[in-house]
């Protein structure tokens, strides 16, 4: 019986996270998330004013990380190849969403993987 609960306490965990809208995006830069690109992140997010969107490592769903805060990003602290998951349950922060997106896939302008 404790088990049972244990699963639906977790089935319910996770649709309380499930995202409204969301973007996967892989990180293509060959030093991936380190402090400069969090600090691009941040001040976008920060410029965008991205209230309740939110990154997460793909391998994470328990995972929800301000992208406004540059600790925070740094913690996901994904290499090249990772993939990252920027989402939000707000409507109108779908734009925030996109954009935060792009500058990811973009690589910051930074050096990027060979293909």
């Amino acid at each position: 019986m404790e088990f049972l609960r244990k699963i639906n306490n977790t089935n319910a965990r996770r649709k309380k996270m499930s995202a409204t809208y969301s973007k996967e995006v892989e990180v293509v830069n060959v030093l991936g998330i380190h402090a400069r690109p969090s600090s691009k992140i941040a001040s976008l997010a920060n410029a965008l004013n991205a209230e309740d969107v939110f990154i997460r490592d793909a391998k994470n769903p328990d995972q929800k990380i301000d992208p406004k805060s540059i600790m925070g990003v740094m913690e996901i602290s994904a290499a090249v190849g990772a993939k990252i998951i920027v989402f939000t349950k707000k409507e109108n922060m779908r734009k925030a969403v996109d954009a935060l997106a792009e500058l990811i896939e973009s690589g910051f302008g930074e050096e990027l993987r060979k293909k």
